[in-house]
């Protein structure tokens, strides 16, 4: 039988756990909002406003992926007293290396731009 001690730190734990990842989805939605305005706007896609937007998108994805492996033991314990681990490579990851990539793709076409308009 559970008792109203447990179920009430498993409660908060839930809470917190939930509202930390909200705010950090809101702002990812946020930044791409921020990144079609721009792009809606007339900013060129090779930009560095663009680049760096995109940078800063792509911190707040690791971010998603890597900081709930230490926050959410560190809850448990606070909450619960005992620590519950998850073992392995988030899934998460995936995406924030992708767009690292093809970040990269945007600097080199940032470059072969700048050049051209150099050029002529």
């Amino acid at each position: 039988m559970v008792n109203s001690t447990t179920s009430h730190a498993e409660f908060w734990y839930s809470i917190i756990s939930f509202n930390f990842i909200a705010i950090i989805w809101i702002t990812i939605f946020l930044r791409v909002a921020t990144i079609f305005k721009c792009i809606s706007l007339g900013t060129p896609i090779f930009s560095q406003t663009i680049i760096n937007q995109l940078n800063h998108l792509i911190l707040w994805l690791y971010g998603i992926a890597i900081v709930p492996m230490f926050l959410f033991p560190l809850l448990s314990n606070i909450l619960t007293g005992s620590y519950h681990f998850v073992l392995g490579i988030p899934s998460g990851l995936f995406l924030p290396f992708g767009l690292s990539l093809l970040i990269e793709i945007f600097k080199y076409g940032a470059s072969l731009q700048y050049e051209v308009d150099e050029t002529v």
